[in-house]
């Protein structure tokens, strides 16, 4: 049974592993297909491309924090030329929108809390590509004011903030033209998120199919069986590439490398279609390699 986890978060955004710790924490759990998938920046991808992959199928991808006018959603994509215009537009777009955020939780937290960081780590922060809410509690907690990320996200770092996401269609649209493969990650809701009905998941996926979406994140570290099946069903019916991923963030989530769902059951690459497409496109693309990179 070949093992695949096609969603994966390194130091690059909020994940904890170097590019070097994850490629080792990839073969020490016999993993065989794997990708990088951080938040808005793809770093981390073009660092691990530099590294020895001998004997590995990596597949560079991003995860791009998105809205349609029904929800928000996050996009997945795979294979892309990281190159193209349009592609780094929405790069670009998702770091600066990330800024923004960073500014009204910074604001915030003084305002609300009389919290106020230090000028070098407040530095540090607008020095990340892809800084998030885990940076933010992770210095918190350096202050005393929690012990786990969770608890000081819950805590204090609850601020909504409006017009934070790229536009789902925006997206998409940018990852195909990049010559990618765009997917609906964690589709039910993710990590800490209430799960979309039935009735909610089909609204937002007839949103995102007039968009171009090519693929569903059927196999999610935090799914049971049922909610699987449902998943399998609609990515059947819509003729959606199927794939899978944990979500792994190292020590910043409790979730582990190749977990697929919420229930410990191993799932074989086999059952994941995206998967076979995506060894075609790179074999394609590198046939003399000792290792699979589908990146341009």
């Amino acid at each position: 049974m070949a093992r695949a986890d096609l969603h994966i978060h390194t130091i690059y955004s909020d994940g904890s592993d170097s590019t070097e710790q994850l490629l080792t924490n990839i073969r020490n759990n016999q993993i065989t297909y794997f990708s990088v998938t951080d938040h808005d920046t793809i770093d981390g991808v073009l660092h691990l491309q530099s590294l020895d992959l001998t004997g590995l199928h990596f597949f560079p991808g991003v995860e791009f924090s998105c809205f349609t006018a029904y929800k928000k959603c996050h996009i997945l994509g795979y294979c892309y030329d990281a190159g193209c215009p349009a592609f780094q537009d929405v790069l670009i777009e998702g770091h600066a929108k990330r800024m923004q955020k960073l500014q009204l939780r910074l604001d915030y937290l003084k305002e609300k809390f009389g919290i106020i960081f230090s000028k070098q780590t407040q530095d540090s922060f607008h020095q990340m590509t892809s800084v998030g809410k885990p940076h933010l509690a992770k210095a918190l907690i350096a202050l005393g004011y929690g012990t786990t990320i969770q608890e000081v996200m819950d805590k204090y770092l609850t601020l909504h903030t409006p017009n934070d996401k790229v536009e789902a269609a925006k997206a998409i649209a940018a990852i195909r033209t990049a010559g990618g493969t765009a997917v609906w990650a964690h589709p039910l809701g993710g990590e800490g998120e209430r799960h979309l009905t039935p009735e909610e998941f089909t609204k937002q996926l007839d949103v995102l199919l007039q968009c171009g979406l090519q693929g569903l994140e059927c196999y999610y570290s935090r799914y049971n069986q049922e909610e699987i099946n449902f998943l399998l069903q609609q990515a059947r019916k819509h003729h959606l590439f199927i794939s899978g991923g944990s979500d792994y963030h190292g020590v910043n989530k409790t979730i582990s490398l190749c977990e697929l769902n919420n229930f410990g059951a191993p799932v074989d690459s086999s059952q994941l279609s995206l998967l076979t497409y995506l060894q075609h496109t790179a074999s394609s693309k590198s046939p003399n390699q000792n290792h699979t990179s589908c990146a341009f």
